[in-house]
């Protein structure tokens, strides 16, 4: 049990453990720095940001099973290279310093095993997964209303939070993906 426990009557947040009632959500507070530059083939983009959110940790007090606040900071960078009009390179790198509290993202105040979000499963439940990611991509714009893209990503985090298909634990994560964007 962790993180946000809402009443489906009341839409109140209540205490996993005691089932005391908390009020209302809580509020968070989020603070980004974005930046980029584009010249000619080549775009470059960062964004620094720092949140917390009340009452949104994904773990509760081990003792008294109150919820506690998350607390994360993160680090983007992307550069993308045109080689055709239509065909672009990317590459992007991510860090995610999450270890308050058991971890906790705006949008995520329960572990997450896909995105590598929380505690170490077998491990100490006070500590949350800070997490880095590096991307490679493709985009080809096919039409003026029609791109498609493809995606591999390496997931990397210093404690095993990424369950696999074996259902074990792991630090590192993979993906792959494709999609088709279409915009009207």
């Amino acid at each position: 049990a962790g993180g946000l426990t809402l009443n489906p009557d009341t839409d109140l947040v209540i205490n996993p453990v005691t089932g005391a009632d908390y009020g209302r959500l809580s509020p968070a507070n989020l603070f980004e720095v974005d930046a980029y530059f584009i010249r000619g083939d080549w775009t470059v983009q960062g964004q620094l940001s720092w949140g917390r959110q009340k009452l949104a940790a994904v773990t509760p007090d081990p003792v008294t099973g109150e919820l506690r606040d998350s607390a994360w900071t993160g680090l983007s960078a992307l550069v993308a290279y045109k080689f055709t009009p239509r065909l672009e390179g990317i590459v992007r790198a991510d860090y995610i310093r999450n270890a308050k509290n058991g971890g906790g993202l705006f949008g995520y105040t329960a572990a997450d095993d896909r995105n590598g979000i929380g505690p170490d499963a077998a491990g100490n439940p006070e500590v949350g997964a800070n997490r880095h990611a590096l991307s490679f991509g493709v985009s080809y714009l096919w039409d003026l209303n029609t791109t498609l893209k493809l995606e591999y990503r390496q997931d990397f985090a210093n404690l095993p939070v990424f369950l696999t298909h074996d259902g074990l634990y792991r630090k590192r994560n993979t993906l792959l993906g494709a999609s088709v964007v279409v915009s009207f």
